[in-house]
């Protein structure tokens, strides 16, 4: 069987009559299994049933949860994690931080105010920071160095309490972000070292589908994540 979408349950139905001449139809279904691209790094979906960890399915970067909750409301899949202000999944180290060039895409439902970090990964004593998030009710990419300058995009307004999507690409030393698939901007970056990765600092709503990938998404492997959940490569 061919044309089938990742991590997607199909349903079919199997029908015969039998020596009645009556039709006996079951329904049945089947979820095709989660297809790791040649430039993903990490992916949570948010689909487990205990709020212990949340598991990479790309990769080896399972979290620690503190606080958080899954929640049967969901931008991709039938799950997602909702986070208080004190709740954070913790990976320890950090997954992207020495790369050149990266791309984050994260969804998110929030309805407040503030700086809420959806993922960030930083080094407190150093100032070092790569973060994706809301601000102020608009999404936000922002990068800083280890002498505190920093480099930040403000996005959209989306604190309406609906899903959103939001993509933080760093191209070598260019920062562009994404909302919902339209680009809001783009600068030069300031980069630091990093020392622990998290999601959900700050955070006070849902978070789904959260992806790293080991490349700089083009704008329309932006767009088809957005409108399909899929890239090529």
């Amino acid at each position: 069987m061919t044309g089938l979408e990742s991590a997607t349950t199909y349903y079919f139905r199997a029908e015969a009559s039998n020596s009645a001449g009556q039709d006996i139809g079951v329904l049945n279904s089947f979820k095709t299994d989660i297809i790791q691209p040649a430039s993903g790094i990490s992916r949570w979906t948010f689909e487990e049933t205990t709020n212990d960890i949340t598991v990479d399915r790309w990769g080896n970067n399972n979290g620690s949860i503190t606080g958080a909750e899954y929640n049967g409301s969901s931008a991709q899949g039938e799950n997602s994690i909702l986070l208080g202000e004190t709740d954070v999944v913790d990976h320890g180290s950090p997954i992207i931080g020495g790369r050149s060039s990266f791309t984050i895409s994260v969804w998110i439902k929030i309805n407040h105010t503030g700086k809420r970090y959806a993922y960030r990964e930083e080094d407190p004593g150093d100032y070092g920071r790569n973060s994706i998030g809301v601000n102020g009710g608009t999404t936000f990419w922002e990068t800083r160095n280890n002498g505190g300058g920093y480099s930040n995009i403000n996005g959209a307004q989306v604190n309406d309490g609906e899903w959103h999507h939001i993509v933080g690409v760093m191209d070598s030393e260019t920062m562009i972000l994404y909302t919902d698939g339209s680009q809001d901007g783009s600068t030069g970056s300031s980069r630091g070292s990093v020392e622990y990765s998290q999601i959900g600092t700050g955070f006070v709503g849902n978070v789904d589908d959260l992806r790293l990938y080991d490349k700089a998404l083009s704008s329309s492997e932006v767009s088809s994540l957005y409108e399909n959940g899929t890239i090529a490569g």
